[in-house]
């Protein structure tokens, strides 16, 4: 009789990752269902908040609050799932090699159930890859000292994330000089209602943002920007938001995966979040949040909403091979929602186009969607979040992230020691 503890592989630690394994080990503690064995592999110790960089960048007491050490993780997170702080460098559809700077060896990890959530690949800036908070803090830190000694700040590319670095720029620093250059003709660039983008652009005026549409950049120069119409643009400070960075997707056998990777790189999904594309599905994988081809604004929010459907439907399977059928009848599903987001212009205005609501909320109600901290105490609450002074996960420490590892191979009996895959 095979006994072997079921091993669900979570590739992405960040909301929709954490979400996934959180959810799950939740509704099978609620059910009285066996735990499977969870890893959940990811270079950064700890949860950092994205929605929270562009005041980070800014204002560095707020970046502290911004990342949640492991120690501060629920409970049922701390206690289930073994963190292993390295990356996937190659996916099969059952084993995953794991590298990691704290390990000389590749370990071969193989799994019943795998969830990828690793999102796309951005400058540090925009989604911060340091490890240790006290690295995250250190680069956030690194652009607070260059925007306090900037006179004339140019960000380029007229997304949220421009936007919101603007905003907070001006918001701050009312006496400098910030230009904001955009290629198209509005901003921003998601499917939004015009009259979202035109408060959009109305709140940047109103901070006193030089807003630049139709200008494309073609280089960059010592003294600021070169556009592809000749025209020079100075700076003291060039930051880059433009490049919509490609997903997280290469380490995936491009053979095994053909029919589920799409030209982009993202991952074909249906509406149980499974993988799936023409002919070809996968029943025990599931890909959420920026990483797949859903068709909507992709944000953290709905990246936890689709983890949430992950985590039903491999309970449910959990639930089956246990005799307990009946526990949920019905896979979960999820349809794609309509126009749900909110861009944050400053720390008083804001501009939404809400599910049941449009566009009519005004600056400051919108404003109020975030909170008083960018939304991360509403995002830490949904994952059990909790403080802590203490760190308590094997991941603290050097030593620590090698046990993890070790750990992991042995419970799995199936530990190969290679060099390269």
């Amino acid at each position: 009789m095979n006994t072997r503890m079921p091993h669900v592989l979570v590739v992405g630690g960040s909301f929709g990752g954490h979400a996934f394994a959180y959810k799950l080990i939740s509704l099978l503690l609620e059910k009285k269902i066996p735990l499977p064995h969870i890893t959940l592999l990811d270079p950064r110790r700890g949860l950092l908040n994205p929605v929270a960089i562009p005041r980070s960048l800014v204002e560095p007491r707020f970046a502290e609050i911004t990342f949640a050490r492991p120690g501060e993780f629920s409970r049922e997170m701390i206690d289930n799932v073994d963190f292993v702080h390295a990356k996937a460098s190659y996916m099969t559809d059952t084993h995953v090699f794991v590298k990691s700077p704290l390990y000389e060896d590749t370990l071969q990890l193989k799994y019943d159930f795998a969830l990828v959530a690793t999102g796309r690949h951005h400058p540090d800036y925009i989604m911060p890859s340091q490890p240790t908070k006290e690295e995250f803090l250190a680069l956030m830190n690194f652009y607070v000292l260059k925007f306090r000694d900037a006179n004339h700040i140019l960000i380029v590319g007229g997304g949220a994330v421009g936007i919101e670095v603007a905003g907070e720029l001006r918001y701050h620093y009312p006496s400098k000089s910030v230009t904001l250059v955009h290629p198209h003709a509005e901003l921003p660039p998601e499917p939004v209602s015009e009259k979202f983008k035109r408060r959009t652009l109305e709140a940047l005026k109103i901070l006193g943002v030089d807003v630049q549409l139709n200008t494309r950049v073609k280089t960059e120069t010592e003294t600021g920007v070169i556009t592809v119409d000749g025209r020079e643009i100075t700076a003291d400070c060039v930051l880059w938001t433009s490049s919509r960075g490609k997903v997280v997707t290469e380490f995936m056998d491009k053979e095994i995966f053909e029919n589920v990777l799409d030209s982009t790189g993202a991952l074909k999904v249906n509406y149980h979040m499974n993988l799936s594309g023409g002919q070809k599905s996968f029943e025990n994988l599931y890909a959420i949040g920026d990483v797949n081809d859903f068709p909507v604004i992709k944000t953290a929010g709905g990246a936890i909403h689709q983890a949430a459907v992950a985590a039903q439907n491999v309970a449910r399977a959990l639930a089956i091979q246990c005799g307990r059928e009946d526990t949920w009848p019905e896979r979960a599903s999820i349809e794609p929602w309509g126009i749900h987001t909110a861009i944050l212009i400053g720390k008083e205005m804001g501009v939404s186009q809400l599910m049941g609501l449009g566009d009519s909320a005004g600056y400051k109600e919108s404003a109020a969607f975030f909170g008083d901290d960018m939304s991360t105490s509403k995002c830490y609450e949904s994952l059990g979040i909790r403080k802590s002074t203490r760190l308590r996960t094997l991941e603290d420490s050097h030593d620590g992230s090698v046990k993890a590892l070790e750990k992991t191979a042995a419970s799995l009996s199936v530990r190969e020691t290679t060099t390269s895959v």
